[in-house]
């Protein structure tokens, strides 16, 4: 049949490309019974058709220019293509996705230092307004003009404003450096002229450490949390540091391996986010809120997470060694196999918390709640106990050498003979200590059998 020739003839031409070849199984199949067309099927199609268009700008914004011009391109006009392509609703997960396979053979080459520099050069421009504060006519309004006339009676027609233009033109910029950032620096080519800080490089004239909290605020002219809306997805690997995001709105944002060292991160909201491998050493944390947010094999190291609301968070093999967690709430959260080395978990609450293989060397666990937690091989060595209630507590396995068990309740706790007491004039300073454990310490002389 003829739209079935036509198919094998479309597929064919595209066999020596993995992007097309693919774009070909999603987007095109015969037509329905008896019509003898070909139809494009894939709702995103449109999606392969921008990143088409933007990879032939991103091509010419790349490219050197000559003795008369620095670059094929020149800036203005490169401002205004880039608000021309850009300015309108943010770039998807599959938009990006098509452009870097697209951009694949620039991506190998000194151009993408061009592009990317050129790029961030706007990047800093944009976050200081110098576009939607020129006059008499700037780029953000001649592209809402552009715009208005083209759909004159479309639906969202007043959701076209400057600033709207202005703030979806920056934040779909910021995804192109983040995603550019990590492309190249997967392939093994990444220098010091492609590396992208959000708030800008430290100890360099473009870094402001309240830069990204600002364009969050920015954003929520369009609606409240519009900006991790966009650049939500795009954020793992995002080198953070030294940013002041107080407040900040991260919800369900996609953080992985990111760097937050040293930034200020107090009463943010990153619940649903996703932190895992993160390095968020040495950052005030305290009364953020991080309910089911996923730790996995996070680094918290010397953090303040002072009264946090960890409540239901995945902390699994976390690193949180010297942390300050005094007052947390660790309710329904998953911190088995997490380093709690000398922090500070004086008041916690961590009832019913899974805490199996968790280490606790030295750490301060004074009047802290941890009833009925499972503590099966856990590491309480050297731990500061006194005032804990540790009522219905599973340790069996655990180790508990030179502990302070002063006024720590041991009521109904488990153990058995794998777990690792302290003296008997240490466990005499206990209170409700089991009768079957007293026995037993009694028949060892107050020695632990080994």
């Amino acid at each position: 049949m003829l739209e079935i020739s036509l198919l094998e003839a479309a597929q064919t031409r595209l066999q020596d490309s993995p992007l097309r070849n693919a774009l070909s199984a999603f987007y095109m199949e015969s037509g329905r019974k008896g019509s003898g067309f070909v139809e494009f099927t894939h709702k995103s199609f449109s999606e392969f058709l921008c990143a088409e268009r933007l990879k032939e700008a991103i091509e010419d914004w790349s490219k050197g220019g000559d003795r008369r011009r620095e670059f094929y391109v020149p800036t203005e006009q490169m401002d205004w293509e880039i608000y021309d392509l850009l300015g309108y609703g943010g770039l998807t997960i599959e938009i990006v996705q098509y452009l870097l396979i697209l951009l694949t053979d620039l991506l190998s080459t000194e151009a993408a230092s061009i592009l990317f520099e050129r790029l961030q050069r706007f990047y800093f421009r944009w976050c200081k307004g110098e576009f939607i504060d020129a006059t008499p006519e700037n780029l953000p309004q001649k592209k809402m003009r552009l715009l208005r006339e083209q759909i004159k009676n479309h639906r969202d027609l007043n959701s076209l404003g400057q600033r709207q233009l202005d703030i979806y033109t920056g934040l779909n910029i910021m995804i192109l450096l983040l995603e550019l950032q990590s492309y190249i620096s997967r392939k093994g080519n990444l220098d010091n002229d492609c590396i992208f800080h959000p708030c800008g490089q430290l100890n360099t004239d473009t870094f402001n450490e309240f830069q990204l909290l600002q364009i969050m605020g920015y954003s929520d002219c369009i609606d409240i949390g519009t900006c991790v809306d966009i650049i939500g997805p795009f954020l793992n690997s995002t080198d953070l540091s030294h940013s002041n995001l107080s407040v900040a709105d991260f919800r369900g944002a996609n953080l992985n391996s990111s760097n937050l060292q040293f930034s200020d991160l107090r009463s943010a909201d990153l619940s649903s986010a996703d932190l895992s491998n993160a390095d968020l050493s040495y950052t005030d944390l305290r009364r953020a809120n991080f309910s089911n947010t996923n730790f996995q094999s996070a680094k918290l190291i010397d953090a303040d997470l002072r009264g946090t609301d960890i409540k239901t968070a995945n902390l699994a093999n976390s690193d949180l060694e010297g942390s300050n967690l005094s007052g947390a709430d660790f309710r329904g959260s998953n911190l088995e196999g997490a380093n709690f080395n000398s922090a500070d978990l004086r008041g916690a609450y961590l009832k019913e918390v899974n805490l199996v293989d968790t280490s606790f060397i030295g750490s301060r666990l004074n009047r802290s709640d941890l009833r009925l937690t499972n503590l099966q091989q856990a590491n309480l060595s050297s731990a500061d106990l006194r005032g804990a209630d540790l009522r219905g507590a599973d340790l069996r396995g655990a180790n508990l050498e030179n502990a302070k068990l002063v006024r720590t309740n041991l009521m109904n706790v488990i153990w058995n003979e794998l777990t690792n007491w302290p003296s008997s004039q240490e466990l005499e300073l206990a209170v409700n200590v089991p009768e079957s454990l007293k026995l037993r310490l009694k028949n060892l002389g107050g020695k632990d059998e080994r």
